[in-house]
């Protein structure tokens, strides 16, 4: 499916105005936080692909590691525009005590995208996840997450290869609200050679308790470092 760029630019427009609107009315947490990303690429043909992802997250004015997360994914190119992903993921949360709070959860993904033009790529990612919190004595939680990410190839700076946006919101069915909202105004990517990548964000991360209550955000500088595998055809 193509768009027309006259038609896209207003749904561009639109998208980055409401992710900017929903942050606004946030209030700054006075803490800079650092979030650092590894993936790691073990396989990939036209029609699968898989990858173990993990990141560290920084608080405290980036001088310690709040949480960290490890998880496994599979993805399967359904269509040319619509790929289908599962995979569970772990993470472990300072709490306020300072001791550790465990988070195991299983993702299912449908994500389509359209193709806007060349070199120039809209993507939806539609997450649903089963949470399972130990501190919630591992009783099963549902969360719905929904991204949408505008991708441009770009060579402003050398080595770069794509200027990428994207807002993600997060609906929690326990609770019955709309709960996290992450705005990425800006994230570009760098090759760095060797099937090996670099990305640099900045991010706001709003969050609340639940419906009603007040916005809370954090602002993040972020740095993530991909490994992707040799692209493997049929005759391989």
């Amino acid at each position: 499916m193509k768009f027309r760029r006259g038609r896209a630019a207003p749904i561009f427009i639109l998208i980055a105005s409401c992710a900017i609107a929903s942050s606004a009315v946030a209030q700054f947490d006075q803490d800079f936080r650092m979030w650092n990303t590894f993936l790691l690429q073990q396989y990939k043909d036209p029609k699968w692909s898989t990858f173990t992802y993990a990141e560290a997250r920084w608080i405290n004015d980036a001088s310690k590691i709040g949480t960290w997360f490890a998880q496994q994914k599979l993805y399967y190119q359904w269509k040319p525009n619509l790929s289908l992903g599962i995979g569970p993921g772990w993470i472990e949360i300072k709490d306020e005590t300072g001791g550790w709070n465990t988070l195991a959860r299983m993702e299912l993904e449908v994500n389509p995208s359209w193709q806007l033009g060349e070199g120039t790529k809209l993507t939806l990612r539609n997450r649903l996840e089963t949470r399972w919190w130990e501190s919630r004595d591992y009783a099963t939680e549902l969360v719905s997450r929904h991204r949408l990410l505008f991708s441009r190839q770009a060579s402003w700076l050398p080595r770069m290869t794509h200027f990428n946006f994207s807002n993600e919101f997060f609906f929690d069915y326990r609770v019955g609200a709309y709960r996290e909202n992450r705005f990425r105004p800006i994230d570009i990517s760098f090759d760095t050679g060797e099937r090996k990548r670099i990305n640099l964000f900045l991010q706001v991360r709003s969050t609340r308790s639940g419906d009603g209550a007040d916005w809370n955000h954090a602002y993040i500088i972020g740095c993530g470092f991909k490994k992707l595998a040799r692209v493997r055809n049929n005759n391989d």
